[in-house]
């Protein structure tokens, strides 16, 4: 976590930190947002000191970080409330800096910057309801492929994956700050809107879905103890994308 009394870091060193800060929000969803701050954070002091293609070289080569997922995590740093923020001093001794790049004081997250991102609603219609928003095509849940080298996801599911849990756990840290994560048990509504492939099975669309919440640190689990009903709706009219409507069962703040 990040402090004021931080030590000087160069830009690899924010790498590892930023690696280590992703695989903890995707593993540890009760810690899932604040490890989230923590990658933005760092990626916005290297982002100061980085021009565009060496930022891309090194989000891509050195962090493992797909571009959405770096926005997402620098998105909710520059919208997390706080009083303090904390600094990240740069030892500028990165091989992709160049030899003129010295910053004349120490690079520190932006305060008052708007998010890379539209502002989500500030209010929320029903206060004891959560509506989430993927945008875009859904990409239904895939079975893993079991290769010589190990088994792996589809990389076009995969990067789904990415992209839509970053916007669940961006929208779950703007529009619901003082809810209780995860939701221990929970009614599921999937609304599927827009344009999508007639022809792809529902219970993959919904298994998708569900994969995200859990990931993003939304719900506990998508055993039925923790689901005991969940609706799927089709709305061909509106705005390609997928709602999710969560209606707990019990306590959330």
């Amino acid at each position: 976590m990040l402090t004021s009394s931080t030590p000087e870091l160069t830009v690899p060193e924010l790498a590892d930190l930023i690696q280590q800060a992703h695989l903890q929000c995707k593993a540890l969803p009760t810690t899932g947002l604040l490890h989230a701050r923590n990658a933005g954070e760092w990626l916005l002091a290297a982002k100061a000191v980085l021009s565009e293609e060496q930022w891309q070289t090194w989000l891509t080569t050195d962090c493992q970080l797909w571009e959405n997922t770096a926005q997402t995590y620098m998105a909710i740093a520059k919208s997390w409330p706080s009083l303090d923020k904390p600094h990240v001093t740069l030892k500028l001794e990165s091989p992709h800096l160049s030899e003129t790049a010295e910053p004349s004081e120490p690079i520190a997250a932006e305060e008052d910057a708007e998010p890379d991102s539209a502002p989500l609603e500030a209010e929320v219609e029903n206060p004891g309801i959560l509506s989430l928003y993927i945008p875009g095509a859904i990409v239904p849940k895939a079975r893993p492929r079991v290769t010589a080298n190990g088994t792996f996801m589809p990389k076009r599911y995969q990067e789904w994956r990415n992209r839509a849990e970053g916007e669940i756990i961006l929208q779950l840290a703007q529009k619901y700050p003082d809810w209780h994560f995860p939701l221990e048990k929970v009614i599921v509504e999937v609304h599927l809107i827009g344009k999508h492939r007639t022809n792809a099975d529902g219970d993959n669309i919904v298994g998708s879905c569900l994969d995200v919440l859990v990931a993003a640190g939304a719900i506990k689990n998508d055993n039925l103890s923790c689901i005991p009903e969940i609706y799927f709706k089709f709305v061909p009219q509106g705005s390609q994308g997928v709602e999710l409507v969560l209606i707990p069962l019990g306590e959330t703040s």
